[in-house]
């Protein structure tokens, strides 16, 4: 069961929806869409329970910073991505930021699939990038990737996009199925 306040699950949903049509608009999240969800649930939550509620949501945010700073290293994800992940976790807790951060995989791989199906002809650079990043971690025991070359341009993934469907799917869910506990100051 996840114990949450009302308004910092009220706020993490309008980050959620604002940054669905920003992504999609602009490829980009603003810091002004994350940032107040991640302090509002740390002081929320410090103020709930003090020590233990910021660790909580300290310990949520430092997870969705971990998970997605792999991918934005790599160049996977923007900085946006990351720290909406950052804010799905202060807000909801580092448990059950795992089970929106899996939900977001299945949404994000649906997406990246539906966007191989419709440019088939970027399917064999996509294969060729991720065989060379496999080849260089076997034989160099290091993380390697190589990106599209300049003026060549990737494939787009508006990860934002996934992200926010992902986690909204799992909020309502958790909803429905009466997993979520609202806690009132």
């Amino acid at each position: 069961m996840i114990v949450v306040e009302p308004f910092v699950l009220a706020a993490l949903v309008l980050a959620l929806i604002a940054s669905f049509i920003t992504d999609i608009r602009s490829q980009k999240i603003p810091n002004w869409i994350t940032y107040p969800v991640i302090v509002l649930a740390l002081l929320a939550y410090s103020t709930i329970d003090g020590y233990h509620g910021l660790l909580y949501s300290a310990e949520g945010l430092g997870l969705g910073l971990a998970l997605l700073m792999p991918f934005y290293a790599m160049g996977g994800t923007g900085a946006g991505d990351v720290k909406l992940m950052a804010a799905v976790g202060a807000a909801l807790g580092p448990g059950s930021l795992l089970c929106a951060f899996f939900s977001t995989g299945i949404v994000g791989g649906v997406m990246a699939a539906g966007i191989l199906l419709l440019r088939p002809e970027r399917t064999k650079e996509v294969v060729f990038r991720v065989c060379g990043a496999l080849k260089t971690l076997v034989l160099a025991k290091e993380l390697g990737f190589s990106r599209p070359a300049p003026g060549q341009g990737g494939l787009k993934l508006s990860y934002g996009v996934a992200i926010s469907i992902g986690a909204l799917a799992y909020i309502f869910f958790e909803i429905y199925r009466g997993g979520i506990s609202f806690h009132l100051l």
